[in-house]
């Protein structure tokens, strides 16, 4: 469970349904009653129960609940200590896509410590219009994202680390009720899918695609990270859209894959803004991450 599923858990308890966590949290309450039946699943037990119109703790999910306000009091103290070393006029602040924050936490940023040893990075995992918005607001110093190929602010510059594409990946069973023909994307119209939150460019490039093929799903599943969409694929939650490099082993046994036509490519960039006073010392980290990453 990541941090966010425990807070609309928390929430859970406090509120009584899942519409109120949904709008404090700004998601679907699809995407809610979603986290909290996998949390369920994988526990093997019952969080909560619904009495009188609302939902209430189990005994269970009491004892699970007192743990997880634990966890984000922790989170919540860590955060502010982040805050703070990255007020200091030596830190660097690198906001990561989901879609990066593993790989460059475990493999890179233990190397661009040691060669940067006199800085003190912090990371922020944010999505990625976002982490364009705090480059631009100088709020962090560089970003490491995807981004479509078209994609130019001129108060940006940045290096290009890899490229990949996005495949929209439909479980066999779905498409299989619907057609005994090659399936095509538009016979996609009435199955649920998985998708990104809002506020990616990574969505907005799945958004389009749909809205090309005149697809308007009425299940949409609202998760945070591609490993996310990954996991509710393989369980048969829907379909999604990955990163080629993402798919499930053996994909085509179980799953339709569309490579769509124009192809969805993105690159991975880490990018920083041209204005900064520090720009040469961010050129100099940028060509660092991008010879670490090869």
């Amino acid at each position: 469970m990541n941090v966010s599923g425990l807070n609309y858990i928390v929430a859970l308890a406090k509120l009584g349904t899942m519409t109120q966590v949904a709008e404090k949290f700004y998601i679907s309450p699809s995407a809610v009653s979603q986290c909290i039946h996998k949390e369920e699943q994988e526990l093997g037990v019952t969080l909560f129960q619904y009495i009188d119109h609302r939902m209430i703790p189990t005994e269970t999910g009491k004892t699970y609940i007192s743990y997880a306000k634990k966890i984000l009091a922790v989170q919540e103290s860590t955060d502010r200590k982040i805050s703070s070393l990255s007020q200091t006029s030596d830190a660097l602040h690198i906001v990561l896509a989901p879609l990066h924050e593993d790989y460059f936490k475990t493999q890179i940023l233990p190397k661009l410590g040691r060669c940067f040893s006199e800085i003190n990075m912090v990371t922020t995992t944010i999505n990625s219009r976002m982490s364009v918005e705090y480059l631009l607001n100088s709020i962090a110093d560089i970003a490491i994202i995807p981004l479509p190929y078209h994609y130019h602010q001129t108060m940006l510059e940045g290096i290009e680390l890899d490229h990949d594409r996005l495949m929209l990946i439909v479980p066999k069973a779905y498409l299989l009720r619907i057609t005994k023909d090659t399936p095509r994307i538009e016979d996609c119209e009435t199955i649920p899918f998985i998708l990104l939150r809002n506020g990616s460019y990574m969505r907005s490039m799945a958004d389009h695609l749909l809205q090309t093929h005149h697809i308007i799903s009425n299940r949409i599943y609202e998760v945070d990270s591609y490993i996310t969409c990954r996991e509710f694929l393989e369980s048969g939650r829907g379909a999604t859209f990955l990163p080629s490099h993402l798919l499930p082993p053996h994909a085509d046994e179980q799953f339709f894959i569309f490579d769509p036509e124009p192809a969805l490519r993105f690159q991975n960039k880490v990018i920083f803004p041209s204005f900064s006073p520090e720009h040469d010392k961010l050129q100099r980290i940028a060509e660092e991450i991008h010879t670490l990453w090869q």
